[in-house]
């Protein structure tokens, strides 16, 4: 917060009002089925528990990438770029692969920009199958882990593969934002709307609690 006043951010209460109460209701159901009206063995209790810890958590830490990227460090994509390089990834070369089958494209593409929906799905299936120490690994691994990459990205920012390699820059939807943020004419996180590029930091964790389903 002190980071973001010295930036020059301003934050809006509208988008906060608002996820401050569904928090607030996912939190008030979850104590009322646990001590006023319990119809399972806590299952549906302790699942909207970890519904409102996540609804508490991601507009926090998107908005801490908002704040992170407006110090503006040093960009970092050509070096992540030689990295790509070390390891034997051609990035292009994979780039245009997957757009030669435009089918697979849109399916990849909107399984990314649905990931925090496969989230809430697969808590709320872990939580009502009696799986709840599985739901909890579930955040304590998203939180655990998204955390240290969003402070990491802040002090070593990169635009995209697609800018790095000038391929696919309709799909930088980010970067106006992103420079934004970096020049300083963006100065108001929007809670609703904050989009972060953080997905692949819980991709693991979703294959992990889901492999354990029937454990």
């Amino acid at each position: 917060m002190l980071v973001g006043r010295l930036l020059g951010f301003s934050i809006l209460s509208r988008g906060w009002i608002g996820i401050g109460i569904l928090v607030c209701a996912l939190a008030g159901l979850s104590w009322f089925y646990s001590r006023w009206r319990r119809i399972d063995d806590g299952s549906l209790a302790e699942t909207l528990e970890e519904l409102s810890i996540l609804a508490a958590y991601a507009p926090v830490v998107a908005s801490l990438s908002y704040v992170l990227a407006a110090v503006a460090m040093p960009l970092v994509d050509p070096q992540l770029a030689e990295l790509d390089r070390l390891v034997g990834l051609d990035w292009p070369a994979w780039y245009r692969l997957v757009s030669s089958f435009p089918t697979l494209e849109s399916a990849l593409a909107l399984l990314y920009r649905s990931s925090l929906v496969h989230i809430v799905l697969l808590l709320l299936a872990l939580g009502l199958l009696g799986r709840r120490d599985r739901a909890r690994e579930l955040n304590m691994l998203l939180i655990t882990t998204s955390f240290p990459m969003v402070v990491l990205s802040g002090f070593l920012p990169a635009q995209s593969a697609w800018i790095q390699y000038d391929m696919g820059l309709e799909k930088a939807y980010h970067l106006s934002q992103f420079e934004s943020l970096r020049n300083g004419t963006l100065r108001v996180p929007r809670a609703r709307h904050a989009t972060g590029d953080r997905h692949v930091s819980v991709v693991p964790h979703c294959d992990c609690s889901h492999s354990r389903l029937g454990d």
